[in-house]
């Protein structure tokens, strides 16, 4: 019978049994080595190295944002664009070429008439 691969089974079965053995024979040493015995685990009073704080955020990149913006006016810019993504693909399809080219960051304000300019209505609850 052939292995799916195949590769007739008694081959695919000659060449796994080398790798068993080495296996078999190694794990009686992986378990002789373990530093500590299972059971120190189980001691209150067992050597413990001690706990190292590092803050989640330490590392991480700062002044990335060499400006801020008025988050409010960019929060009612993206209201405008109601039917979301296709909206803003769109107003980028209207733009001139320079202003979409790679490496230039515009300001999205929508022309008169894609999508709505109007600020959107507040919220009722």
């Amino acid at each position: 019978m052939k292995h799916s691969s195949g590769i007739p089974r008694a081959v695919a079965e000659a060449a796994l049994r080398p790798a068993l053995l080495v296996m078999a024979l190694a794990l009686p040493a992986a378990i002789q080595a373990q530093p500590v015995p299972p059971d120190a685990a189980a001691d209150p009073s067992a050597q413990v190295p001690p706990v190292v704080y590092r803050p989640v955020f330490d590392g991480t990149p700062t002044g990335i944002e060499t400006r801020t913006g008025d988050w409010k006016r960019a929060n009612a810019t993206v209201g405008d664009f109601r039917r979301g993504h296709i909206d803003l693909l769109k107003w980028e399809e209207a733009q001139p070429a320079s202003a979409n080219a790679p490496g230039v960051t515009t300001s999205i304000n929508p022309s008169p008439g894609t999508p709505s300019t109007a600020l959107p209505a507040p919220h009722k609850h």
